[in-house]
């Protein structure tokens, strides 16, 4: 009878040690899944940059156009057509899930854009001419 006793007991206390330990890890991987749910860096779906990225090639050579006209330069279709790309694919290609809720509240461009956007269409205009 006592080594039954003393199995139970040691059962009772492994059954505790695991329901602890369980309800340990759950808290930890709720906490830990809300927290990266919330800074989440996630980068958007395909399917969406291709989105934004159409838009904006859309929007980029009638602006591009409008600028080489005024100013006297030429430049041909596909070297406006390419810088757009390029510019699309620096804004857009990494643009996380946080920087866009941001970019559609804003109407803006992410701050880590915005501070490079001058560089990013120069090193695109330049090679958009070399490519």
């Amino acid at each position: 009878m006592k080594l039954f006793k003393r199995s139970s007991s040691f059962l009772d206390i492994w059954m505790t040690v695991f329901v602890i330990s369980a309800a340990f890890f759950a808290i930890s991987f709720f906490t830990v899944a809300r927290y990266e749910r919330e800074n989440s860096q996630e980068i958007i779906s395909p399917k969406l940059i291709l989105s934004l990225k159409a838009g904006h090639a859309e929007t980029c050579q009638i602006a591009i156009r409008n600028q080489i006209q005024s100013q006297g330069l030429k430049l041909s279709e596909d070297e406006i057509e390419r810088q757009c790309q390029c510019v699309g694919d620096a804004y857009f290609n990494s643009l996380s899930q946080k920087e866009y809720d941001e970019m559609m509240k804003t109407a803006n461009l992410p701050q880590r854009v915005l501070t490079r956007r001058e560089d990013i269409q120069l090193e695109c205009f330049v090679r958009s001419l070399t490519e």
